[in-house]
């Protein structure tokens, strides 16, 4: 359903050849369609693999810009209750041109900031991009339905929806040391921890802050309280 990835590094100079082999690594999740997004000046790249569910056209691709083109959106995930806060948001004046729940899930942010995340009703995992500030946030459900992998370096971010992506910049890239034993010891591997080398798991109902210079900013739980998920 979709697969997203990002980077941050001030200093690169193949953002855009490294989003779209990050991007291309993970093709089976998004065949119906692949768009990216460089903001060269601050060394931030968006990439997005899209598998279309509700709006099959092209108003709903993705990286997805709000109407000022101040924010840059890449969404995993549904957002059963989409409708709803929709109409919510409609409300408070904003206008919507597509149907799909990706830009439903833009406006909400741009409304309520990182409050957003606490009402939906939905699995996910998201990127967005504040071209005014510089500021990638990164939230992922509070079940934990969706992946999404971050590495964190003194020089760079990333980011991907599956560990493939990181693979695809580096074939060399070594796996974390005790994968193994993990992996015999409870038929999986524990979050944070991931199979590869200094790459983890965003939390379950976290979101996380990184600004252009790729450092982490906040890191914060948006879960107040027990929420039940209903695709009803």
């Amino acid at each position: 359903m979709c697969r997203i990835a990002g980077i941050i590094n001030p200093q690169h100079t193949r953002l855009q050849e490294d989003i779209l082999q990050m991007r291309d690594a993970m093709q089976h999740g998004g065949p119906d369609g692949a768009g990216f997004y460089v903001d060269v000046e601050k060394g931030v790249a968006l990439g997005h693999r899209r598998l279309s569910l509700l709006d099959l056209s092209t108003a709903g691709a993705q990286p997805m810009q709000d109407a000022r083109a101040r924010y840059q959106l890449v969404f995993n995930g549904e957002l059963y209750n989409y409708a709803e806060l929709k109409e919510e948001l409609q409300a408070l004046g904003y206008h919507f041109r597509s149907n799909s729940d990706t830009e439903v899930v833009l406006y909400a942010f741009i409304a309520w900031g990182t409050e957003a995340f606490h009402r939906f009703n939905a699995m996910f995992a998201l990127a967005i991009y504040d071209t005014h500030t510089g500021i990638l946030t990164l939230a992922r459900d509070a079940v934990g339905i969706k992946p999404l992998y971050y590495h964190q370096a003194a020089d760079r971010f990333l980011f991907a929806s599956e560990l493939r992506a990181f693979k695809a910049l580096d074939a060399h890239w070594p796996f974390q040391k005790n994968w193994s034993i993990y992996f015999l010891a409870f038929g999986f591997i524990p979050e944070p921890l991931t199979q590869l080398q200094n790459i983890d798991a965003l939390a379950p109902g976290s979101y996380m802050q990184i600004n252009a210079k790729a450092q982490c900013v906040n890191t914060a739980s948006f879960v107040h309280e027990t929420k039940k998920i209903s695709i009803t």
